[in-house]
């Protein structure tokens, strides 16, 4: 008999401690938080060029051909005909939807039939009615002066469109101004239609 109540007094004993040890557990907190956001853009393929390393290293000043060189070692680039440059490659600006556009080059471009000199800039504005009105100004901050209302697709056209690796492209090329203009804009090869 003496037996059986030590068994019993071990079993007691073992489980009031479990339940103790149970309850005296505080909660586990991995995250202070009911959420977690995560963003990011990937890694790619591990071929080629990346576009946000590309990007960095343009937004920095790097030459474009120390650019190709970091991502095609040991690629010779070369000169395009004329030919080799004429298919035309539609490019979206998604992240400017549903905003105004705004405009400017530092040389002259030409928005319809207006043409606007160097250092100008076009302010592009969706009306109501799914069309866009249009207003000039001295640079990217205005102030700005009546041009056209209702233009259903307007369009920005440089007087001259800068080739691949052309030294004077920051001069020559469209400008899509972000904010107040200056080095956050973006530089377009091409014409930039809303």
């Amino acid at each position: 008999m003496r037996r059986s109540s030590s068994a019993l007094v071990i079993v007691v004993a073992v489980l009031v401690s479990t339940i103790t040890i149970v309850v005296a557990a505080p909660p586990a907190g991995a995250y202070p938080s009911n959420s977690v956001s995560l963003t990011g853009h990937g890694y790619g393929h591990g071929r080629g060029m990346g576009q946000w390393g590309a990007f960095g290293y343009a937004y920095t000043g790097t030459p474009w051909q120390t650019i190709v060189s970091h991502f095609y070692a040991g690629a010779t680039p070369t000169l395009t005909t004329p030919q080799q440059e004429a298919p035309f490659v539609r490019v979206a600006l998604t992240e400017n939807n549903g905003n105004d556009v705004i405009v400017t080059s530092g040389s002259g471009f030409s928005v319809g039939t207006t043409h606007l000199a160097g250092g100008q800039a076009v302010l592009m504005q969706r009306d109501g009615a799914g069309n866009w009105n249009l207003r000039t100004g001295p640079g990217c901050g205005g102030p700005w002066s009546f041009l056209a209302n209702g233009v259903p697709t307007p369009q920005a056209m440089p007087d001259q469109n800068p080739g691949i690796g052309d030294p004077s492209s920051a001069n020559l090329a469209l400008q899509l101004c972000q904010g107040r203009g200056g080095p956050d804009n973006f530089f377009v090869r091409g014409f930039l239609q809303a």
